[in-house]
């Protein structure tokens, strides 16, 4: 059963997560200032500058620019009293940390939710619920459902490894 490299082996180091951190939203921070370009925020005692990209439809888009590499940021985190951007401190997303099996059973467990279910995989499949199309909802339950199979073909294949 598969040699060097064939990926039968998943080795799972926990990094840092996004939620691990204190943070700063854009989306935050723009409600509360009224924010002009060439403005320049303090935020947890350090000087933050802003950088605006112009929208499609028109309007502008304020940014953080990351005090440590200037790489734009809707987000930053705060660290030892330091803001810096995700990049910066190597942080994931809390979905990064999860393994194959579990982003598959989480995914078919949030789309029952959504029609209205339990989110137990052994309850029979949510009805569709009043007002969506027939369209969404056979989209939605062939997703369940091929989420569920690969999550039950990775956890045999895991114990079968045992």
């Amino acid at each position: 059963m598969g040699g060097y490299g064939s990926g039968g082996w998943e080795w799972h180091v926990r990094r840092q997560t996004t939620l691990d951190f204190e943070s700063f939203r854009m989306t935050e921070i723009r409600v509360r200032f009224d924010l002009k370009p060439g403005f320049a925020l303090r935020l947890a005692g350090e000087v933050v500058r802003l950088d605006w990209t112009r929208c499609n439809y028109g309007g502008k888009r304020p940014w953080f620019l990351c005090p440590e590499c200037n790489r734009r940021a809707a987000v930053l985190y705060l660290e030892l009293r330091q803001l810096r951007c995700r990049k910066c401190l190597d942080l994931a997303y809390p979905s990064q940390n999860e393994s194959n099996w579990s982003r598959m059973l989480a995914k078919s467990q949030r789309i029952r939710k959504e029609l209205g279910g339990s989110g137990d995989a052994f309850d029979p499949f949510p009805s569709k619920p009043f007002g969506m199309r027939w369209r969404k909802y056979r989209r939605l339950k062939r997703e369940a459902t091929v989420a569920e199979d690969r999550s039950r073909f990775i956890l045999r294949r895991r114990l079968r490894q045992m």
